[in-house]
């Protein structure tokens, strides 16, 4: 539940800052076709990575699971 919220407050909180400027530079229409193209993919990657996590605890075990310590210190210090 944690990594649904993690990652809905990194998405939110870029596109507050960045719709805006996007949608004037775009134009109405194509700006919505890219923030639907960009809904699809977070959408995509999200359920993927909650397809993985299975019964780990924390997105951190997850990834010391497939990419070992060095996935578990990447997260640990780039905040993933």
């Amino acid at each position: 539940m944690v990594i649904i919220f993690s990652c809905w407050n990194t998405m939110i909180g870029t596109a507050v800052l960045s719709l805006p400027l996007a949608f004037q530079e775009s134009g109405i229409a194509l700006g919505c076709m890219i923030a639907l193209v960009s809904y699809l993919i977070s959408f995509y990657t999200c359920n993927l990575i909650v397809q993985q996590i299975g019964d780990d605890k924390d997105y951190s075990d997850t990834l010391k699971k497939y990419f070992g310590k060095f996935g578990s210190l990447m997260y640990r210090y780039l905040g993933i």
